[in-house]
């Protein structure tokens, strides 16, 4: 965070301590008084000073963090444009009674302390002061407290090299049970400070009211402020109670089918739930993709079924995984589940209600923290959890159904691995949504299958576990089953079963179509008819191979489906154009070869990775799955030791602060001065340009420019720019650089570093001398 956000975000925790100041001020000259003329016009007076505090408090909050105006009222008209789901009606229907509660409670409270006035008559009346503006002002010091402790919290693990990143994280799933334990003992303690903190963030919210009540009459102007104000503490307790989910979570998701519909799949759940003795209703949402999956929501069993899944596995097959599925309602304790609601609930952003934003502040900490260990929780479990569920695939069917049933999920995966390497027709090239997008891509992948299935048997007998890994590779469940042959059997499905998975496909089908519809035209402008120009555009002008323009027709064409003409054009980039410019082209080229289990592509993605670190990320994410998929070993071990140092590097080069050994740049003139012309040529808000040079090491250095726009420029402009900027720095020359917005580094005094404006906006050179 750079120094400009932090002071905002400063002025904004400053301006909410002043707002509050403002309210005393107007209880503490009130407070005596029967309200005349003269304190009609202090009220008037202070209560402007208040919003407009809390206005300027609001805007500095947004600047700090980031946030326009423009993206708070798209927000706005995005929750406009949603339709209201029952579910929907029933959050605002209840966040309003919330609301309401927390009104009557506190005027409650009032009531009471007018009654008590007689009795606290012998209490001085500034013993009663200090006790509202010790009430008011704990959970406004708390909450603002509550930035610099996350921010401190998490601050360690920033603050780790990556090595000890890594090895934090997989240390939890060495003795994973017992780590699993100790992190679910910490949540529930989370839990529990949570509410207990709730509860006295509304007792003070009470206190106060009842203080107020004993302090004033009925006629008080000032007395519904305090109300307003109390009732917003009690608001912020009441609004962490967790209700549980009724049924109108399942109807308002349209993917949930009944059983009068899909009756063979509804037995086939029923089945498997008794054999394991689990109680309750269940209810089946269907998806598009291959997976299957299951939550309790309480009391019933909202089980996940893949239309991919249900259509290239048997009945007996898929009753192995739904065997496997409530295996994991059968091992999962009241306890577990009640974290996996609650951390539900906090991703939901719990009961939401009209001051949401203002209630959840005093909890923003602690909410953090119980994110992050709920994280590592699962991350420590999840393994143990997937070897109990096979175990009960074992237990209660054929073993080699089961096996099976893994197997083509495995192929899928494959599947789903390779097919972003080869040709494809977009999904927006026709001028109307299609009908069949999902019976397309089940017939295309069951294409692949027949050709590809024994390859895909050696593949999966390779398999390498990753470390991040949220399951065992298949050919460890297959020998955890006591299955060693690698085969994916062929089943004769009942008709029964036939129909349900042809009916789920047609649903999905169905659902899609009715998704697309109202997004379509501009979808298919964004995803087709603009990638195809610039594609007609570049074919009409010859096919040009510019360096800083080849990415982005590349872009187009693999977002056209178009990836053998893709390749094509990097082979080109890499053959025709300086060394410097085929980076991007022999990222893109290795990926597309590993996607084809072709190993050679591995050396052009390092090479690509080691001159820009801004293909780090993704080359390592490429790398590290085809690593594992093709099972090569030893080229796993170079990719985790390259890995911690690329990683290292990038992160470096990715930061730039007044601490780092930055000096003076030079490049070599005609560089400079195409860097400046390109910068000119897309953009006209270029405030100041400054290059300086980052060296992290003898061996290690790169040339850092930072640019200053101008303070009006949109979100949209300013992510176009620094895109296009990006892009001609990544093929410009040989040269190695990072690309930094001003605001984020304005902490750097690059008046120090000799000669590193490089550009300088004339009005701004106007405005500075006029200041001086």
């Amino acid at each position: 965070m750079d120094r400009k956000s932090k002071i905002r975000l400063i002025g904004a925790a400053a301006g909410m301590v002043l707002a509050l100041a403002w309210a005393v001020l107007i209880f503490v000259l009130l407070a005596e008084t029967e309200f005349a003329a003269r304190d009609i016009i202090a009220f008037v007076c202070l209560f402007a000073a208040e919003v407009l505090t809390v206005k300027i408090a609001l805007s500095l909050l947004y600047k700090g963090l980031g946030v326009t105006k423009e993206q708070v009222k798209a927000e706005i008209e995005a929750e406009k444009d949603v339709p209201k789901t029952a579910l929907d009606k029933r959050v605002k229907r209840r966040g309003t009674l919330l609301i309401i509660a927390a009104g009557v409670l506190a005027f409650g409270f009032v009531t009471c302390g007018l009654f008590l006035e007689a009795r606290t008559a012998s209490i001085p009346h500034s013993t009663l002061v200090a006790a509202i503006i010790v009430c008011f002002a704990l959970p406004v010091v708390l909450s603002i407290a509550n930035l610099p402790l996350t921010k401190r919290y998490f601050a360690k693990f920033g603050d780790m090299q990556v090595a000890e990143q890594q090895q934090f994280f997989l240390a939890h799933r060495v003795e994973a049970a017992e780590t699993a334990a100790q992190k679910l003992r910490l949540l529930k303690r989370l839990i529990l400070i949570s509410d207990l903190y709730a509860a006295f963030v509304g007792l003070l919210g009470a206190a106060a009211a009842v203080c107020i009540g004993a302090l004033s009459d009925t006629g008080s102007g000032w007395t519904v402020i305090f109300w307003f104000f109390s009732g917003i503490y009690i608001l912020a307790a009441l609004s962490r109670i967790r209700f549980p989910l009724g049924k109108e979570f399942f109807e308002s998701d349209e993917t949930y089918v009944d059983a009068e519909d899909f009756p063979e799949l509804y037995r086939l759940a029923s089945k498997a739930q008794a054999q394991l003795g689990c109680k309750g209703e269940v209810r089946i949402f269907i998806q598009s993709d291959c997976s299957a999956g299951i939550a309790k929501i309480g009391s019933t069993y909202s089980v996940t079924l893949g239309a991919v899944l249900l259509s290239i596995m048997s009945d007996d097959e898929l009753y192995c995984i739904l065997l496997h599925e409530f295996s994991h309602m059968l091992l999962t304790s009241p306890s577990v589940n009640r974290q996996m609601f609650y951390n539900y609930w906090l991703s939901e952003g719990g009961n939401k209600q009209y001051f949401s934003e203002l209630t959840s502040l005093p909890f923003s900490h602690l909410d953090a923290v119980y994110s992050f260990q709920f994280f590592l929780y699962d991350f420590a479990a999840t393994l143990g959890r997937e070897e109990a569920a096979d175990r009960s695939m074992a237990q209660f069917a054929d073993k080699r159904v089961a096996a099976s049933a893994l197997l083509k999920l495995h192929y899928y995966d494959l599947h789903e691995w390779e097919d972003e390497a080869l040709d494809s027709e977009c999904i927006y090239a026709t001028k109307q949504p299609r009908k069949d997008v999902l019976r397309r891509s089940i017939s295309r992948y069951k294409r692949r299958a027949a050709e590809r299935k024994e390859a895909w048997n050696e593949l999966t007998a390779a398999e390498l576990p990753a470390r991040n890994a949220t399951h065992p590779t298949t050919i460890m469940r297959l020998k955890a089953l006591g299955v060693t042959d690698i085969r994916a059997l062929e089943f004769e499905s009942s008709e029964e079963y036939t129909r349900d998975a042809e009916k789920a496909i047609d649903f999905i089908d169905k659902l899609v179509y009715k998704n697309m519809l109202p997004v379509y035209a501009e979808k298919r402008k964004e995803y087709y008819l603009e990638p195809l120009e610039l594609v007609e555009k570049w074919e009409a002008d010859g096919r040009p191979l510019a360096a800083a323009e080849y990415a982005k027709v590349y872009t187009s064409l693999t977002t056209l489906g178009r990836m053998s003409e893709a390749e094509a054009l990097c082979d080109r980039a890499i053959a025709e154009l300086p060394e410097a410019a085929t980076y991007f082209a022999m990222l893109a080229k290795g990926i597309l070869m590993l996607h084809r289990f072709d190993p050679n592509g591995l050396n052009r993605i390092y090479r690509a990775m080691e001159y820009n670190s801004n293909f780090i990320d993704a080359g390592l994410e490429e790398i590290g799955k085809f690593c594992c998929l093709a099972g090569l070993e030893d080229e796993l071990e170079r990719y985790r030791e390259k890995s911690l140092e690329l990683l290292e590097v990038c992160e470096e080069l990715n930061k730039l602060s007044a601490d780092d050994d930055l000096s003076t740049e030079h490049l070599p003139q005609e560089l400079q001065d195409g860097l400046l012309e390109y910068i000119g040529s897309i953009g006209d808000k270029v405030q100041e340009v400054f290059l300086v040079r980052k060296t992290i090491a003898d061996s290690c250095s790169a040339s850092a420019v930072v640019v200053r726009l101008d303070d009006n420029v949109t979100i949209d402009e300013m992510d176009e720019f620094y895109s296009k900027l990006s892009d001609y720095l990544d093929a410009c020359g040989n040269w190695k650089f990072s690309l930094f917005d001003y605001h984020g580094v304005s902490d750097i005094d690059f008046a120090s570093i000799p000669d590193s404006r490089i550009f300088q906006n004339k009005n701004t050179y106007i405005a500075q001398k006029c200041v001086l």
